[in-house]
């Protein structure tokens, strides 16, 4: 459903200030200090899209637009203010919303909100979501006085850190007694006490994390079919099936959502048009029955589970093959 940013490099616009969230990712940065994303542009609709790439901004009435070309609408033209829907953060730039995949950290831009929920994806609004990579993110080239550093939101000698989702996460300070969360530093009063980024008591490092099943630092993962898929625990000697985390029987493993062999990856995109053809040639005959003899005795079922499973019972074994041998012979 969404093409991740792939952006050719052209070094003659590409500064330093401008963030590399993403090593396919390129911002171009102008003469205003702002930075701007290639994008495909349809001249008639005006329809602007940045998720696509140059190879696939195809189209009689649509061009591909890099940072400073003469057909670009917003390079050099924002010196004082932002484009309309755009957020101008402290450090001067200007940022779009955005649906941010935590998993991989990566943003898409020309799908809706409702479609980036649907995913299980996190929605961005830029100075609204605590730790957006790219708010504020060019603030760190700012010079600092009296040897302090910047933090990742730019305030030099600040405490704020990116953390494992790749996220810019403030410290704060806490009240043990009210229970009350402020950020007027520094932190005063005999109850209160800072609260750094990556403190393990502090909620909100990783807490974006979450994956498509909202399991935080979790590995499911969004198939091919938009399925939102778990890993799981699979006993390579029962094979059975579990999700009863750690794996840590003797002779189990975790499969990964992605896994070759995990027959749930992508399974909602194909249909089993006649239930035990299980080589897919549209008759029932003996080699259906021979190709599952064959994945049963290598334990191997998973490439025929969704057709071979004839009894429906969530499992293809020898019963299976019974019934599909009353089915050929009774010519049904």
């Amino acid at each position: 459903m969404f093409n991740t940013l792939k952006y050719l490099f052209i070094f003659s616009f590409l500064y330093s200030s401008c963030p590399q969230i993403i090593d396919s990712q390129v911002l171009y940065e102008d003469d205003c200090g702002d930075c701007w994303l290639p994008y495909c542009y349809n001249y008639t609709t005006y329809e602007i899209l940045y998720d696509l790439t140059e190879e696939s901004c195809s189209g009689t009435t649509s061009i591909w637009v890099v940072p400073g070309n003469e057909e670009d609408l917003f390079f050099n033209n924002y010196c004082e203010s932002c484009p309309e829907s755009f957020y101008e953060d402290n450090c001067g730039d200007c940022w779009m919303e955005y649906c941010y995949d935590f998993s991989v950290h990566i943003p898409y831009y020309d799908i809706t909100q409702s479609e980036c929920s649907d995913s299980g994806l996190v929605w961005v609004v830029p100075g609204e979501n605590a730790g957006d990579p790219y708010w504020n993110s060019s603030c760190d080239e700012v010079e600092c006085s009296d040897g302090e550093v910047a933090d990742c939101e730019g305030n030099c000698g600040g405490y704020s850190m990116v953390d494992d989702c790749g996220l810019c996460q403030s410290a704060y300070c806490y009240d043990y007694v009210t229970h009350e969360v402020s950020y007027d530093f520094p932190c005063e009063g005999a109850t209160v006490m800072l609260v750094m980024p990556d403190d393990p008591s502090n909620p909100y490092w990783n807490a974006t994390c979450t994956d498509c099943n909202e399991a935080v630092n979790g590995n499911a993962m969004i198939d091919d079919c938009g399925d939102c898929e778990l890993s799981y625990c699979y006993d390579y000697v029962t094979h059975a099936v579990s999700y009863d985390f750690p794996c840590d029987g003797p002779t189990e493993i975790e499969v990964m959502p992605n896994n070759p062999s995990n027959p749930y990856w992508d399974e909602n995109c194909f249909e089993c048009n006649l239930i035990g053809d299980v080589n897919g040639d549209g008759t029932l005959n003996v080699i259906d029955i021979v190709d599952m003899v064959g994945s049963i005795l290598s334990h191997d079922t998973f490439d025929i589970i969704l057709c071979g499973d004839v009894n429906d019972d969530g499992i293809v074994n020898i019963m299976d093959i019974v019934t599909l041998v009353g089915i050929i012979l009774g010519g049904n």
